[in-house]
């Protein structure tokens, strides 16, 4: 395992420095693992992913954590790439907490691109005002199910889930 010792200027106002360190860990069949922790052993770094999987033929995985938590504002917070590089899952977190106020908050992916589930959270919660807050589909990209959520609460409806805009 290599280590390196970074400097990170985390709050200009009163010019406070974290040490964040870089565990780099390589195993002998070619896969690798970045880590940035702070010296509480909190995984953290605000200039790019705090955990950075590479696995030989294996998935590629990116966590942006903020003082241990899952946190992301400019995007998703967890992304799951698979070895052909098509991303298989992204996950948006704000402070630890499953949230997206812009679209879905979390999507999975079939292999070949095409999502298989999309979720809708506020706040860790399941939910949509104007429509399902869970849609599952078909691998030919159908729905095959949905379910509507206001704060986590299971809505019972007789609607037609609405056309989705993954971006």
């Amino acid at each position: 395992m290599q280590t390196e010792y970074i400097y990170f200027l985390i709050n200009d106002s009163k010019a406070t420095q974290y040490n964040v360190r870089k565990h780099t860990t390589y195993t002998p069949q070619g896969s690798s693992e970045i880590i940035y922790k702070t010296k509480n052993k909190q995984w953290h770094n605000i200039y790019g992913p705090a955990n950075e999987i590479t696995v030989v033929h294996g998935p590629y995985i990116l966590k942006y954590c903020n003082f241990g938590l899952l946190h992301r504002v400019n995007g998703p917070a967890h992304v799951w790439f698979s070895p052909d590089g098509v991303m298989l899952e992204k996950e948006f977190f704000t402070h630890g907490k499953m949230n997206c106020h812009h679209g879905p908050a979390s999507v999975y992916y079939y292999d070949d691109g095409t999502p298989r589930i999309v979720r809708y959270y506020i706040n860790d919660k399941l939910h949509c005002d104007d429509g399902p807050a869970h849609i599952s589909y078909n691998p030919s990209g159908t729905v095959d199910g949905f379910a509507f959520y206001i704060h986590g609460r299971r809505q019972f409806r007789n609607q037609v889930p609405i056309p989705v805009q993954l971006y």
